[in-house]
């Protein structure tokens, strides 16, 4: 039912007349326009933005060119990939559950039916691939995971970075998927210079930060931990912290590159400041939350795998 409502929404504008009807979206010999895209979502989520955009030239322009339209059609994509590879759908409960959830993953104070309109097909995806998932997990196992990582759980990390931007400020644009691309490139192309000694940190900042912020402090940013879900982007913070073990890490250790929505990371981990106590039972309900998402993450990159898609947002 709702994958009728997806594949088979009519433009209501012949294509020569119709500002939407441009291709943002090419997977597996099929191209998508934005109109295909944004009706789908108002079948299924909300209906109020397709009608901003449709009213309001001003508005449409700003939005197909911005970094929320593009994670749409990355969300969009995902979707047509789970339903290719045949993932059930999810009832009401496990989606807005799903939506509390990853709003208090990113410290957003949204409603849970919000943040499912707002960001329907990404929590939708989310919510079908959990639902793959034991309903629950040992004490075991949610033991293992945390002595993993236990700095994501208990630790501080003192963190330095280089990030490059993925939105043109002078266009006024999200960079689109080649931009991107050769930005996160680039920041690969430091890391291995670092790795391999060819470079020093202060050199690397000096060569690839754009940012005076970070040039003046040589990168740094100071103290870290994992909960600062208001302040840092959920990839950044997920990945930085992810599989840093029980024992403290020798010297000094590279990340990245990380792909975030508005930046791409290079970060250096300095130093550890340690809290003494590790009881599996003062942050439980964290630790099942993060394993999920390990495993979430993990079964999504196995479904894109093999599948050709091209995003063409933004609009320009």
């Amino acid at each position: 039912m709702f994958a009728a409502l997806v594949l088979f929404c009519p433009a209501p504008l012949p294509p020569q007349d119709d500002p939407l009807a441009v291709p943002v979206l090419e997977q597996e010999g099929r191209t998508w326009t934005a109109r295909e895209v944004l009706e789908a979502r108002a079948a299924a989520w909300d209906a109020t933005l397709l009608e901003a955009v449709e009213r309001d030239p001003e508005y449409r322009r700003i939005y197909l060119r911005s970094t929320a339209f593009l994670t749409e059609v990355q969300a969009f994509s995902d979707h047509l990939i789970l339903d290719q590879a045949g993932i059930p759908q999810v009832g009401p409960e496990e989606r807005l559950a799903e939506a509390a959830a990853w709003a208090a993953d990113r410290g957003m104070k949204s409603a849970p039916a919000g943040a499912l309109a707002a960001h329907g097909f990404e929590i939708d995806n989310r919510a079908r691939l959990i639902a793959l998932q034991p309903p629950e997990f040992s004490t075991q196992e949610l033991r293992k995971h945390m002595l993993s990582s236990v700095p994501e759980f208990f630790h501080e990390l003192a963190l330095s970075w280089i990030r490059l931007p993925l939105f043109d400020a002078e266009e006024q644009r999200a960079l689109d998927q080649d931009e991107r691309r050769a930005r996160y490139e680039t920041l690969a192309e430091a890391a291995e210079a670092l790795e391999a000694g060819e470079l020093s940190w202060e050199e690397a900042v000096d060569r690839y930060a754009v940012v005076p912020a970070d040039r003046e402090r040589n990168g740094y940013v100071g103290l870290v931990r994992r909960t600062m879900v208001g302040r840092y982007e959920e990839p950044l913070l997920r990945q930085t912290f992810a599989d840093l073990g029980y024992k403290m890490p020798e010297g000094m250790i590279l990340r990245g590159p990380i792909m975030g929505e508005k930046w791409v990371y290079l970060v250096r981990i300095e130093t550890v400041r340690v809290h003494p106590v590790v009881d599996l039972n003062l942050v439980r309900d964290r630790v099942e939350r993060s394993l999920r998402e390990k495993m979430l993450q993990e079964k999504l990159e196995e479904l894109r795998s093999g599948v050709e898609r091209r995003l063409l947002a933004p609009v320009r």
